[in-house]
């Protein structure tokens, strides 16, 4: 059986759940809306993946070489996207500029 969850009405304001909140609902200035801060994990996807890669394959290389080998090879068949991410990978990936140009003019102040 579903839960049932009362109805709100559309104009009703949030109510002020706890000290942390102002009278608007929004939180106090420092005080956080997750105080005990993110979910602590023993594992990332990213060292998941670097433990995995290090491993060695049936032939005694680390997986990660082989990888890098395909990637090498794909590039020299001239796959577009292994190229692009050698080049990435090696050199790095090229700044990019963005220009822009207005009519009017802004005013920009700095607010301390």
């Amino acid at each position: 059986m579903a839960k049932k969850v009362p109805e709100k009405k559309i104009d009703e304001q949030p109510t002020v759940q706890d000290s942390s909140r102002n009278e608007d609902g929004t939180f106090a200035k420092g005080h956080s809306g997750n105080p005990g801060g993110a979910v602590k994990r023993d594992w990332t996807w990213a060292s998941l993946i670097i433990e995995a890669a290090e491993k060695e394959a049936a032939n005694g290389d680390p997986k990660k070489k082989i990888i890098a080998e395909k990637l090498v090879a794909m590039a020299v068949k001239g796959d577009a996207r292994a190229i692009d991410m050698m080049m990435d990978r090696t050199d790095g990936k090229p700044h990019q500029t963005i220009a822009q140009t207005t009519e009017t003019k802004a005013e920009v102040r700095v607010i301390e």
